[in-house]
């Protein structure tokens, strides 16, 4: 069966919705460049309500400038918790994900893939010597 991926990025989505106003593609000229390795990532405002998890991703992707990778099936019925302060966009989309299941598997400048969040009931138990006696 063939997966499908749906990708949020701000390039995209300024590109091909209709409903974004022209005033909200200024200041999107440093997209797509990366990090120096001693810069520490920046704070930015985060103003996303609780709602559906996939419209606080949309509104994640056009806050922060970021994109995000996930299997749409992922998604299916989750919801958002409210997320509002200053935060790097790694602090804002893990407190997206809380409680939802979900988890952040690779995050490079800008750019995160979601999966599914290891539950406790899938790690393997740790060796207790005391429960065999």
């Amino acid at each position: 069966m063939r997966r499908r991926y749906r990708a949020l990025a701000v390039m995209a989505v300024l590109g091909c919705s209709p409903l974004l106003p022209a005033a909200a593609q200024q200041g999107f000229g440093a997209l797509g460049q990366p990090q120096a390795a001693h810069e520490q990532p920046l704070r930015v405002p985060v103003n996303i309500p609780a709602q559906p998890l996939l419209g606080a991703l949309r509104a994640f992707g056009l806050q922060t400038h970021s994109q995000v990778l996930f299997q749409e099936a992922l998604l299916a019925g989750l919801q958002a918790e409210a997320v509002y302060g200053m935060f790097t966009p790694q602090e804002a989309l893990e407190r997206l994900l809380a409680h939802t299941g979900l988890a952040i598997a690779t995050a490079r400048a800008r750019s995160f893939t979601l999966k599914a969040a290891q539950t406790q009931g899938a790690q393997r138990p740790a060796f207790d010597p005391q429960a065999l006696s």
